[in-house]
């Protein structure tokens, strides 16, 4: 895990705690000392707890906000 992502996981102001989440997820599977990970939406599934449905609705609310990049 990166802990640069990590850090920018809690720093960027989301509007729920799913958004964290899903963020925390993706920082998860960031390599050390750096900023892309890839995880599958069942990866994230297996990760989050959250149906499938949520999260690809959340990863495009992040992508929208900037905060992804698809």
């Amino acid at each position: 895990m990166s802990l640069e992502a990590l850090r920018i996981a809690f720093a960027n102001p989301v509007e729920s705690s799913t958004e964290r989440l899903v963020l925390l997820a993706y920082a998860n599977h960031c390599p050390r000392d750096e900023l892309t990970a890839w995880p599958s939406r069942k990866r994230l599934r297996e990760m989050t707890a959250l149906e499938l449905k949520t999260i690809s609705a959340t990863v495009m609310r992040l992508v929208s906000k900037k905060f992804l990049v698809d």
